[in-house]
């Protein structure tokens, strides 16, 4: 007989109580602050590039000035702008190179046409000064005579004013009345207007014996510039008139 015990119940073998843990969360992270840096966008890896923007229609405006200017006679300052514009333009500021150049050339234009209006204007009223001399004469005027005898005196080249070193003096004044230009005989009978009556009474008869006699007459410079006018003088080879002779 075998020794036997009855087997003892098996007891269950004792679990451990479950326990809950949560699940380890990820490591919380922050959402990306996309207005810390603007110019940064987010994940970029690079700095942009700053914006720019061009400035050469900035400077145009020089070009402008100087082409307008040039154009209505402003050189001076269509000058000024066309260099200031063609300088912008070297540096890249500008684009309109050609309108500061073409200002410049209308710049310089102008102060030549300028310069040779100048000198027309100042020949046109010298002319007209030397053609009209007679016109402008009056009884006591002075001038320089160079004269040797009555024909040779010619009014288109004589100034009338001052009596200071001057050897001829104006006593009468007086106007031709024909139609066609003096010469021959007309001539002496101008030259006998001077004698009359009228035309001596301003000259003192004792201080002019030492005096010869000149006439001015219209000539063919004067003809159409003045009114014909015919002066009478006295002119002395020995120094200036005596300041009697005349009575003005």
């Amino acid at each position: 007989m075998s020794d036997t015990t009855p087997n003892e119940p098996v007891q269950p073998i004792a679990e451990a109580p479950a326990t809950w843990s949560p699940e380890p969360s990820a490591p919380a992270t922050s959402a990306p602050d996309v207005l810390a840096d603007v110019n940064r966008p987010v994940g970029s890896s690079y700095d942009p590039m700053p914006l720019q923007v061009s400035t050469e229609k900035d400077n145009n405006w020089m070009g402008i000035v100087a082409l307008i200017t040039g154009i209505i006679g402003l050189s001076v300052v269509a000058i000024v702008f066309g260099i200031l514009g063609l300088s912008a333009a070297k540096k890249g500021k500008a684009t309109n190179r050609g309108m500061s150049i073409t200002g410049i050339v209308l710049g310089v234009v102008w102060i030549v046409l300028g310069i040779l209006a100048s000198i027309a204007f100042f020949v046109f009223v010298a002319n007209v000064s030397t053609d009209s001399s007679m016109a402008t004469a009056k009884v006591g005027d002075c001038y320089v005579s160079t004269a040797e005898n009555i024909d040779s005196v010619d009014g288109a080249g004589f100034a009338f004013g001052s009596c200071e070193q001057s050897n001829a003096e104006v006593f009468y004044v007086g106007t031709y009345d024909g139609t066609a230009l003096p010469s021959g005989e007309t001539m002496d009978q101008l030259a006998e207007v001077c004698v009359t009556d009228v035309a001596l009474a301003h000259l003192d008869q004792e201080l002019v014996a030492d005096y010869r006699l000149e006439l001015f007459a219209p000539n063919a410079d004067t003809w159409d510039t003045d009114a014909h006018t015919v002066v009478c003088a006295v002119a002395s080879d020995s120094g200036p008139v005596d300041p009697d002779a005349v009575n003005e």
